[in-house]
């Protein structure tokens, strides 16, 4: 899975001329992907300023409101996850505890069903499906605060 961080700028066209950096140097102009987390736990991307901040993937947008912050950091996720066939919930065994249990988690499977979470500790988290597993099932995901 390959999530993409964009940053949109909001004001009027005459009024963009804030630029945006990724963290490995360089600017662009507004309204522009800012960088990628593509499988690096300690992937980083800076921001300057204040921006609405978007997770996107080829599935969805989420909007996580304005940031305003130097770097967004995904210190906790899984990559094709395997799901077992029949499954209507696996729980996730979060590789570093967390301080407490107010997070969030974003979960994307590989085939059409709903997804929730059931339940979150510091430690782990329950994920339910809406569709039973099928064969070959496997699920992305990345923890955010």
């Amino acid at each position: 899975m390959l999530i993409n961080v964009v940053a949109y700028d909001t004001r009027p066209q005459q009024d963009k001329t804030q630029k945006y950096g990724a963290a490995t140097g360089g600017t662009s102009d507004y309204n522009i992907i800012i960088g990628m987390f593509d499988g690096n736990r300690n992937a980083e991307i800076a921001l300057v300023g204040t921006h609405n901040v978007y997770i996107k993937s080829d599935y969805l947008l989420m909007n996580f409101g304005t940031f305003d912050c130097t770097r967004i950091k995904v210190d906790q996720k899984g990559v094709n996850v395997p799901v077992s066939q029949g499954a209507t919930a696996i729980t996730i065994t979060l590789p570093i505890a967390e301080p407490d249990a107010i997070y969030g988690v974003l979960v994307i499977p590989n085939w059409s069903t709903s997804v929730y979470i059931v339940t979150k500790t510091t430690t782990s988290f329950t994920v339910g499906f809406g569709t039973s597993a099928p064969s070959n099932a496997k699920i992305d995901w990345l923890l955010y605060r």
